[in-house]
């Protein structure tokens, strides 16, 4: 019973990565650096997403006490360098390359103290949401630059939508890790109706606009190819 509940639950949240994986498999010798790396983070949450489903499985099966939260810890680790190496890469002037690297610094300080207070079993929520201002500050910024760019439409450009979906997804992170222990405590149904929004709705939304961003990529080419 667990075991369909599980698959059940896997398919209403990674439609969107199977979306965006199946689009991006397609797309991927069309892509410039900046929607790989793109693409990597997506097959590197994959694999976390799945692992983190069989250990929580296996934790139940086996009696031991439930707890990923370790393994989420990491990826929020790997997904932060991603992401930033990302930004990185897409900046065009040595000021925004350095601002990348001083802003994943400040996020590598956040993660570094609270996994020393906490332990690394605790999910480390303020890194979170250091993560959360870090990738918001910087996707906003290759947005400004996108759509001042006159090359293409905005609504023709991948790189606005996977931003666009980074944005609203990483945005929405801050407050609320912000106070994720202080909800828990306090007000665990709103902070259990917050967490769906976060890690279902928008994560889907966040995953279909990447969708649509290696969709464009896959089109684009094609259109060039054929003109």
């Amino acid at each position: 019973m667990l075991y369909i509940y599980s698959m059940i639950s896997i398919i209403n949240e990674a439609l969107s990565l199977f979306i965006a994986l199946s689009i991006g498999i397609y797309a991927f010798p069309y892509m410039n650096r900046f929607t790989r790396i793109l693409f990597y983070q997506l097959i590197t949450w994959i694999c976390f997403y799945l692992l983190s489903y069989g250990l929580t499985i296996y934790q139940e099966e086996t009696g031991v006490d439930k707890n990923n939260q370790w393994l989420m810890n990491i990826h929020l680790l790997v997904e932060a360098l991603w992401l930033n190496a990302a930004a990185y890469n897409y900046s065009h002037t040595k000021a925004r390359k350095f601002l990348a690297l001083i802003l994943f610094g400040a996020f590598l300080t956040v993660f570094t103290t609270q996994v020393s207070v906490s332990g690394f079993s605790c999910f480390a929520n303020f890194a979170m949401a250091a993560a959360g201002l870090v990738i918001t500050i910087l996707y906003l910024l290759i947005l400004y630059d996108a759509f001042r760019s006159k090359a293409v439409l905005w609504y023709t450009s991948p790189e606005i939508w996977a931003c666009t979906g980074l944005v609203i997804y990483f945005a929405c992170n801050v407050p609320y890790f912000s106070i994720f222990t202080y909800l828990n405590e306090n007000y665990l149904n709103l902070s259990k109706s917050l967490f769906f929004i976060i890690t279902d709705v928008l994560a889907n939304i966040r995953y279909l606009f990447l969708a649509i961003a290696f969709f464009i990529v896959a089109r684009t080419r094609t259109v060039s190819a054929v003109n």
